[in-house]
């Protein structure tokens, strides 16, 4: 009966349009406990404090200590300043131990150890008016990647442009640099599905600009903001790939956007 019950909410699920687990997936362990876990470069992590996770190439354990600071924008709230968060993590490996904070939108949102780099890609849930969130709420949102990877590719304005998760896209030799940072939503009806509605998938890319970096943008395929204005350039989301349904579920393709960038 209980696996009956689960087909059937599964079959729903496919009807109205349901979360498709992105090409590379997160990984979450449970709250207070270590998890051992195998993730390909630019993988996400999300942890609730006191999570432990084991991961890498290079075995690095992973626990988020705390989280602090949050001063983030709502986004029922017009703010001149998207706003920080802390996270406190600390991280083993190679025979060293680092403690450090990360900043979202802030001076210090990675750190490297072991040829790696742990970097703060975002925070769960969404910053609210009203009541404060607690701590154990709280999820960090972390990548790994190569410390060494080579720099990011140049792009053409006004092209489209392919950048794959984990990965960024020069632009104007470098005036402007987008990062494909995390998958936020995932909705869109499957390509062999018939759904009421037709879904909307949601992706964060992070904005560096002259060289600094500045925080992050949120872009859908079928609700606003499609595009977004930052310093005389418009960036616009064309779509997310794989769209879903298109390829054999046992088949792992990694995500990417396709990005169109032009001048203001």
């Amino acid at each position: 009966m209980f696996a009956r019950s689960l087909a059937l909410i599964g079959s729903l699920a496919l009807a109205v349009g349901c979360k498709v687990v992105p090409a590379s997936p997160d990984v979450q362990g449970p709250t207070g406990r270590s998890t051992v876990i195998s993730t390909a470069t630019g993988d996400s992590l999300r942890l609730h404090v006191g999570d432990t996770v084991r991961a890498g190439p290079t075995p690095l354990a992973v626990v988020v200590t705390s989280v602090a600071n949050d001063s983030r924008c709502p986004k029922v709230v017009q703010c001149v300043w998207a706003g920080s968060v802390d996270v406190a993590v600390r991280v083993r490996g190679a025979g060293e131990t680092r403690d450090a904070v990360l900043q979202l939108n802030g001076r210090t949102p990675s750190l490297e150890i072991a040829g790696q780099r742990l970097e703060l890609v975002g925070i769960e849930p969404e910053a609210r008016s009203g009541r404060p969130i607690t701590l154990d709420e709280y999820i960090a949102v972390l990548r790994l990647t190569n410390a060494g990877a080579p720099p990011a590719p140049d792009a053409v304005v006004g092209d489209t442009t392919r950048i794959l998760l984990g990965q960024a896209a020069r632009f104007d030799g470098g005036r402007l640099v987008l990062g494909f940072q995390s998958i936020e939503e995932e909705s869109r009806c499957p390509a062999n599905a018939t759904c009421v509605q037709m879904g909307n998938a949601e992706v964060s890319l992070s904005v560096t600009e002259n060289g600094q970096r500045v925080g992050t943008m949120n872009l859908n395929t079928s609700r606003e903001p499609r595009h977004v204005t930052t310093s005389g350039y418009d960036v616009a989301l064309v779509t997310l790939e794989p769209y879903p349904g298109t390829i054999p579920p046992n088949v792992r393709m990694a995500a990417s956007v396709l990005v169109v960038v032009t001048r203001r």
